[in-house]
């Protein structure tokens, strides 16, 4: 029987995704695609880094891998991808997506997976979000921001920015919201950061109960490609699951994502599954412009 991502393929571009689950044999997991619409949204990849059992995004920066994935034409072409990719904004593109740390599972859509890592410790999921977005005490902490040197200001020409992690992105009209996920000895929640319809910024915990044989998943737009991109609704979407392994499981999020509702446009970029199971913790990748990577046994380490 396969996963029902029946939900997931009615978007046209949903921007990123979070999911926490269980398999039908209760292993829990968590899952984490990439999508991108821009040319230095679309030049990355997941990648598993083994010194730490951190997975993150990664730019692509060889020239024969971007001839190949854009199918370049010549030099200039060449030149033009190369200098958009450089123009993005690396606190918005690279980040840990998903972490092990102790007995927590810890990931987001952006670098304040790192501010999750260090409260990993708190031993509740609703400890470690509300000690990384919510104390009043660290509220406006050094920790809370990441420094952008490729900001230029387009009315003053000015240089640099402070960009906060706990505040929506700072990518206007779109402001996309942070979301986050958190799973500590079976237990889940998501944590997500965003404007309401009155411009004020509403950071929500909420409890996800594991069921085996299901995913609850969060992405960062509702599923349209209309200008500016609406964020995601207010319930999670809940997915049928029944693949056993993280290989399986990375596979069919990444088919969903790849072949939506407008066959025309695919802006899948990667797709990544970190999963308790016998065997230890495992983990999968999936990327549109790299080989898939598998493995067993993977340990979080704890500084």
């Amino acid at each position: 029987m396969a996963d029902d991502f029946s939900q997931l393929r009615k978007s046209v571009y949903a921007g990123r995704g979070i999911g926490v689950g269980r398999t039908v044999s209760r292993q829990e997991f968590m899952a984490y695609f990439v999508t991108g619409r821009s040319i230095p949204s679309q030049a990355r990849e997941l990648l598993y880094d083994d010194g730490t059992g951190i997975i993150r995004t990664s730019p692509i920066t060889s020239p024969e891998r971007l001839r190949n994935a854009f199918k370049l034409r010549d030099e200039a072409e060449l030149k033009k991808i190369q200098t958009e990719i450089a123009s993005g904004s690396p606190p918005l593109l690279y980040y840990p997506a998903i972490a092990v740390r102790y007995d927590s599972i810890v990931g987001s859509n952006g670098a304040q997976t790192e501010l999750l890592y260090d409260q990993a410790f708190r031993g509740h999921w609703q400890a470690i979000f509300s000690h990384s977005f919510e104390d009043e005490n660290r509220m406006f902490s050094i920790e809370r921001n990441r420094y952008d040197h490729t900001f230029v200001d387009k009315n003053t020409g000015k240089r640099g920015r402070w960009i906060s992690l706990i505040m929506p992105e700072p990518d206007s009209p779109n402001n996309t919201p942070r979301i986050s996920a958190a799973i500590v000895k079976g237990e889940a929640g998501f944590h997500t950061i965003k404007y309401n319809e009155f411009g004020d910024v509403v950071r929500e915990p909420r409890s996800i109960f594991l069921v085996p044989g299901m995913m609850r998943m969060i992405t960062t737009y509702s599923g349209g490609n209309e200008k500016p991109l609406k964020p995601f609704s207010e319930l999670p979407i809940g997915i049928n699951i029944h693949s056993k392994t993280p290989q399986d499981l990375v596979q069919r999020i990444y088919e969903s994502i790849a072949h939506g509702a407008n066959p025309d446009e695919n802006f899948a970029v990667s797709a990544a599954v970190v999963m308790r199971s016998k065997k230890g913790l495992e983990f999968a990748i999936f990327n549109r412009f790299g080989e898939p990577q598998f493995s067993h046994g993977v340990v979080g380490q704890s500084p």
